[in-house]
Order: C-alpha cells, then sequence, then structure tokens
C-alpha cells in the first residue's frame, strides 16, 4: 500500500483478540523514550522545509533523538563499494535482546507484554501486532473526542498522521495518554526491525539499501556519498552558502523532489525527514 493511500480513524477497524481494551489513563506521566522518538519521527516527517535554515533544524532535532551524521557507526572508508561498508558496518545487538529488556519493565499493558513475549518466541512483530496497537490507540483517541483522524500508511507498513486530519491544542496530550498502552512501544519496536532489520549502526547504510530498491540510485552509490550530503546540507547555513546552492538533490547526487514520497522515505531513514516544499533542482 502506498504512503499516498489515505485511512479515516473511523475506517480503521480493531482486530478482535483476546487483547484488553484500552484502559482508561489517570494523569500523564509522560511517554517512554521509545515512545518518544517514534512519535517525534512521525511528526519529523511531516515538517514542511524551506531552505537550508529548516535543513538545519530538522537535523538538530535529529541528532538529539539518535545521533548526528549517519549514525553511531558511520565510519565507511573513502573507496569502498557499497557492498563492502555493509560487511564491515558495525551492528546494534538482536532486536530480541530489546524485547526482553522491555519485558523487565512493570509498566507495560497487557496488550505490550502479550505482543512482545510473542515476538520473543517467533523472531519478529507480525504486521498484524502493529494493527492491533493502532487500532487500540484509535479507539482511545475517538473516545478522546478525536474522531476525524486521517493516516498515511508508510512504505514499512506503519501509519503517519495526515495533515488532512482535525486536531486541537489537546491533541498532544490525548496523544501520550492513548500510546501508553498501545502503540509506545509496539510501534517503536517495530519500527526499528521494520526500517534496519540489518541492525546497521550507520544510518547511511540503511538508506541506501532503500534507495537502491527503489532504483534511485545504481549500484555504485555508497553510504559515504549519502552521509557527505548530510554533511553537505548541515553546513550550508555555516559555510554562508546562498539557499539556492546547495539543495538535497545536489547534495546527494540523486534527483529528490518534494513529490518523490519513496525517495523521501528512503532519505528520513538516514536521519533527514523532509517534507512539503524544499528547493530542488527540477
Amino acid at each position: 500500500m502506498n504512503r499516498g493511500q489515505k485511512h479515516n480513524s473511523s475506517a480503521i477497524t480493531p482486530i478482535e483478540s483476546s487483547a484488553p481494551m484500552v484502559p482508561k489513563y489517570g494523569p500523564i506521566q509522560g511517554v517512554s523514550m521509545y515512545g518518544a522518538t517514534a512519535n517525534a519521527q512521525r511528526s519529523l516527517y511531516r515538517i514542511v522545509f524551506k531552505g537550508s535554515a529548516a535543513v538545519l533544524a530538522v537535523l538538530w532535532m535529529v541528532a538529539v533523538l539518535s545521533g548526528c551524521g549517519g549514525g553511531d557507526g558511520a565510519a565507511s572508508s573513502v573507496g569502498e563499494s557499497f557492498e563492502e561498508e555493509a560487511a564491515s558496518a558495525e551492528r546494534y545487538g538482536p532486536l530480541v535482546d530489546d524485547w526482553k529488556a522491555e519485558l523487565e519493565s512493570d509498566d507495560l499493558s497487557d496488550f505490550e507484554r502479550g505482543v512482545l513475549q510473542q515476538a520473543v518466541e517467533t523472531g519478529r512483530i507480525t504486521q498484524d501486532d502493529y494493527e492491533q496497537a493502532q487500532a487500540l490507540y484509535v479507539r482511545c483517541m475517538e473516545t478522546s473526542g478525536y474522531d476525524r483522524l486521517v493516516f498515511d500508511k508508510l512504505p514499512n507498513g506503519l501509519y503517519s498522521l495526515s495533515d488532512e486530519s482535525q486536531t486541537d491544542d489537546g491533541y498532544f496530550d490525548a496523544m501520550v495518554t492513548c500510546s501508553q498502552g498501545t502503540t509506545s512501544v509496539i510501534e517503536a519496536e517495530y519500527r526499528a526491525q521494520q526500517d534496519n532489520p540489518k541492525r546497521y549502526k550507520d544510518n547511511g547504510i540503511v538508506a541506501v539499501q532503500c534507495l537502491r530498491e527503489a532504483g534511485v540510485v545504481d549500484d555504485s552509490y555508497t553510504a559515504a556519498q549519502f552521509n557527505n550530503g548530510l554533511d553537505r546540507l548541515s553546513k550550508t547555513r555555516s559555510s554562508g552558502a546562498a539557499e539556492e546552492d546547495v539543495t538535497p538533490s545536489s547534495a546527494f547526487g540523486f534527483p529528490v523532489n518534494p513529490g518523490d514520497e519513496q525517495t523521501l522515505f528512503c532519505i528520513s531513514l538516514g536521519g533527514l525527514n523532509l517534507g512539503g516544499d524544499f528547493n530542488s533542482d527540477e
């Protein structure tokens, strides 16, 4: 399903299971770091960029969330092929270890605990698990008065709130409350599984894999080139270059246009979320 397809909240039918109904939460205690990161990344995908100043702003936000540049393991040597970069890249530990660590928490809902226990046994979180979490979240939001939410489905199977949704000043608080026990943990873990199943620390490798599979770049394009593009964009303002001198297309070395959702998605896997209008070469 393409990102352009819309899902009205009333059209997302909760999957019937033995999972408990969404509980009525007390005072907001905040959202876990996993949930905060996932929700921030979701919001970043919808930010409108207009020029290098905005690009720098989002790079700073991404740096706060996940580290600067290509990630903790961005150490590609000049001249290496992409295959050599991937073969020698540092990797995080298995996701199943993260799931086991999550299960040690006393803050999980019965639903979250059931999903993670099954994931430890089977080795993965299923799309149905994520759909169930999303359905419970949407049901809670509807109960809170937000029954006009529209979601886009991203290439990785996750939902992103569309700008067509009707929200108000109380939306963020409701989102934090309703994500507890439903999507805050499951969405973050499912995102990690879908976006980076081989657990590369270098986000540039993840992005280039996506770009190659989409046919945006050929086999000669490397993670080093992608990470250099990120660096060029981040240095634009400090070097005093005019906004039109460095565009995403010129920095990365392949066409980047506002309407190309697949390319934008792949770039987001590398740590830069572009949306709306921004300077392009076309």
